[in-house]
């Protein structure tokens, strides 16, 4: 997930504490208007891409020392007559470019837009919704999954249609690849795993009803956190499928989570908090957590 914000702000991670982000630093961080907000953002090597309302793609470098405070803009790239949703990096350089019409679009290694793009068949663009959700996995074959009310499977190189898969379980909303699988969540409160290979789905997780909207998705050492409307992280095992832990750390809806290799899991909320949750006490807690 990623809040809509026309400021966007780029800190090193000497300036954030395991509770807070320090405000004794300023120098740590950097800040750049722009024009119209901001709703996703990728890492391309040592730039960044930004994908916005107006739908555009914007590329950044940030200074080699964050505290001369500047980041530059290097390319925009028209993509998109509605918002860009969703951004992922190819392995090419390049990038695709996801927007709330149902469009996957590429955009080269020189950052310019080519004439790519992922068209289901019988039909004129990737999905006839919003993508909220796509991600390239690599290994046996170069695919791309998007999600919108479906899942769509391409050719991550040419964008050529593979797949379709449908979930009925609502809208998709988050993805994330855990080893050989793919974990899907949904605004219906449903996460599905599939095989990322054969796209069988493995398992249904909170399947029973009654739980609130996956907003994110997010794996670190065998475990998957995700994040929901009603304020809870909550902690799977890849390997077991067992949840084993929920906390309550926040009064709004989670929009966005990143379980970092400090023993600490970063959460945004729709009221635009951010705050790092100490999600467990040891490596002995951690690995028996996986098994």
């Amino acid at each position: 997930g990623f809040m809509a914000a026309s400021t966007l702000a780029i800190a090193s991670m000497s300036c954030i504490s395991s509770n807070s982000v320090a405000t004794s630093c300023p120098v740590e961080c950097c800040c750049c208007q722009v024009s119209s907000p901001a709703r996703c953002a990728v890492q391309l090597d040592d730039k960044f891409a930004t994908g916005h309302e107006d739908g555009s793609v914007r590329i950044w470098t940030v200074s080699d020392s964050i505290q001369n405070q500047q980041s530059s803009k290097i390319a925009e790239v028209k993509m998109h007559n509605s918002k860009v949703t969703c951004l992922v990096a190819s392995l090419d350089g390049g990038l695709w470019s996801c927007s709330s019409a149902g469009n996957i679009r590429k955009i080269n290694y020189r950052f310019e837009k080519t004439s790519i793009e992922c068209t289901t068949p019988g039909h004129k663009s990737a999905h006839n919704t919003e993508v909220n959700a796509a991600l390239i996995i690599d290994g046996q074959q170069h695919l791309m999954w998007s999600g919108a009310k479906s899942i769509r499977v391409w050719n991550a190189e040419n964008g050529s249609w593979r797949q379709s898969l449908e979930t009925h379980a609502g809208k998709i909303t988050c993805m994330a690849r855990v080893h050989e699988s793919i974990w899907v969540g949904h605004n219906s409160g449903k996460i599905f795993v599939f095989d990322a290979w054969t796209s069988e789905c493995k398992v249904r997780l909170q399947d029973g009803g009654g739980y609130p909207s996956v907003s994110s998705l997010s794996v670190w050492h065998g475990l998957v956190w995700s994040g929901s409307s009603d304020g809870r992280l909550r902690c799977t095992s890849a390997a077991t499928y067992r949840q084993q832990l929920e906390l309550a750390v926040s009064s709004s809806g989670l929009t966005a989570v990143w379980a970092a290799p400090d023993r600490c899991v970063w959460v945004g909320d729709d009221a635009g908090g951010v705050q790092a949750v100490p999600a467990w006490g040891s490596p002995g807690d951690l690995d028996a957590w996986v098994r």
